[in-house]
Parts: structure tokens; C-alpha cells; sequence
């Protein structure tokens, strides 16, 4: 699919579109097998390198991952995944209703950066109880059809396939682009300032979205606001880079209106000035 806004942007990176599917494209890459399997390095592919990505229920064993690609919530599935993502968002073993049961648990984590990970905690919240809320009550929860969910490059997206959304993956200059088509679409003022709700960088590509689908007037979501997940991205995206997704119907509008917003000079001396 030929984009208007991506051509004007002319980023670094390409635009990703994510759907669902039944099916496997023949070219996709999966996760390697493996417990707590991030699947943010197998995305920094599909950007930066333009490779097609395929995340299942079977293939996808981070709970955030799980939680955030729509397959259930993979933080309550047990009550010991309770208590243990309870403990992980906060401070780790300090923060376990039972350290000792906690740090068992962290003791046969086999990758040295999980297990570390896993003892200290993401920080996230400062109370154990306010990350057991986010995990129970504060996060959008989906269990949505199709086996697989899928990134592949916007360029790459046949007729008959239709996207949840589309994420790019910009620069400061870039995303300020982004906002101000958002904010020109007809029909009234838009949001000054995009959701940004406290996310794992998954669920910012996935459940956040997803929410956003449902609502009348959707949203961009920007994210990586998540340390984690800039562990897994920085060795092919640089840190000064963020993800804007948006809800395919969003995506649309905005397209349509690409080559009216970003036609102005000061667009376009900003662009120049950018690759002087």
C-alpha cells in the first residue's frame, strides 16, 4: 500500500501495519522457543529491517506480550502470576507478599538479564498494590480472534488485507509531524496530547490500540515510554526514536490529509534544515 504520509514523513523507518490472521505468511519469522520471550527485538525487525513477524498464542510466552497482543491477561493466569507480576512491577523480591517463594521463582530464571529483571523489579510503581490494581483492573484486557497477530511492512500490505492499525516509528521532528496532521483532520479541535498510559511497549502497539479502536473519535497512542522494552529495540532503533500507532481508520484520515498539512514551507524547511 502506497502511503501519502509516509512519503512525506520520509522517516528513517518505514511504517508497520499490524493485523490478525488465521493463517502464517509464508515469509514471517516466529519467536524462538523459550519462557519470558520478549517479542520487542522480533518488532525492531520488522522495522528496521522490513521482515514480516508473526506472534501466536503458542509462540508468545511473555505475559506482557500475551496480555498486550489481545490473547487473554497473561499477568492473572494463575494466582501465583498474580502475586509474582504484583512483585515485578513494583521492586521485585522486596516487594513479594512472600519473598522467599519469589525468589525461588526468580532463582530458575535461566537469562541472566531476565533473572535480574525479575529480582529488582521494573519499577513501574512504587507500591506493589498499585501495580496489582494496573494488572487486575487498569490495563485493557482483549481475547480477540485470529491465531496470529501480525506486523509487516505498510508497503507490503495487499488489497484484500485490512489492519488494526499502523505504527510508525519517529524521531522528535517526525512526531511532531505526525500531531500536527492529527490535530488538522476536520471536525473540531483534536487532543493536544495523545494517551500515553503506563504500558509495557507491546501493549502500547496492542491493547492500547485496541482500546482506542472502540472509542467514537480514536487516537494516536505514542509509547516506548518503557525501559524494558528499550533493551530489546536499541540495538536497531536509536533512542530518540518513539512509536506513534494509530487505529487503522485514523490512519486513514490523516493519509488523505498528508499531502495538504505537510505541503506547507514550514514543513518542508524544517525537512530540509533536518537532512542539511
Amino acid at each position: 500500500m502506497k502511503s501519502q504520509l509516509a512519503q512525506k514523513l520520509n522517516s528513517r523507518f518505514a511504517p508497520v501495519a499490524m493485523l490478525r490472521a488465521d493463517t502464517l505468511p509464508a515469509d514471517a519469522i516466529e519467536p524462538e522457543a523459550g519462557p519470558n520471550r520478549c517479542m520487542m527485538d522480533l518488532f525492531a525487525r520488522a522495522v528496521a529491517e522490513g521482515r514480516t513477524v508473526a506472534l501466536s498464542r503458542e509462540t508468545t510466552t511473555c505475559a506482557g506480550a500475551v496480555t498486550g497482543l489481545g490473547f487473554g491477561n497473561g499477568y492473572t493466569a494463575t494466582p501465583a502470576d498474580l502475586e509474582r507480576y504484583s512483585a515485578f512491577f513494583a521492586k521485585g523480591t522486596p516487594s513479594a507478599r512472600d519473598p522467599q517463594a519469589y525468589q525461588a521463582f526468580v532463582d530458575k530464571l535461566k537469562d541472566p538479564h531476565t533473572q535480574r529483571k525479575f529480582q529488582d523489579g521494573e519499577r513501574l510503581f512504587v507500591e506493589p498494590e498499585d501495580a496489582r490494581h494496573w494488572v487486575t483492573e487498569g490495563l485493557p484486557i482483549y481475547d480477540l480472534p485470529g491465531r496470529y497477530v501480525i506486523f509487516k511492512p505498510l508497503a507490503a500490505l495487499a488489497p484484500e488485507e485490512q489492519p488494526q492499525s499502523v505504527i510508525f516509528m519517529v524521531n522528535p521532528l517526525e512526531v511532531t509531524a505526525l500531531l500536527m496532521v492529527y490535530g488538522a483532520l476536520p471536525g473540531g479541535t483534536k487532543m493536544a496530547v495523545t494517551p500515553t498510559p503506563q504500558s509495557s511497549g507491546c501493549q502500547v502497539l496492542g491493547s492500547q490500540i485496541f482500546h482506542q479502536i472502540e472509542q467514537a473519535d480514536p487516537a494516536p497512542v505514542l509509547g516506548y515510554f518503557d525501559l524494558a522494552a528499550r533493551h530489546f529495540l536499541r540495538p536497531q532503533i536509536p533512542d530518540e526514536y518513539i512509536a506513534c500507532s494509530l487505529p487503522w481508520s485514523l490512519f486513514l484520515k490523516m493519509d488523505a490529509q498528508a499531502d495538504y498539512v505537510l505541503e506547507s514551507c514550514v514543513w518542508t524547511d524544517l525537512q530540509a534544515q533536518a537532512g542539511a
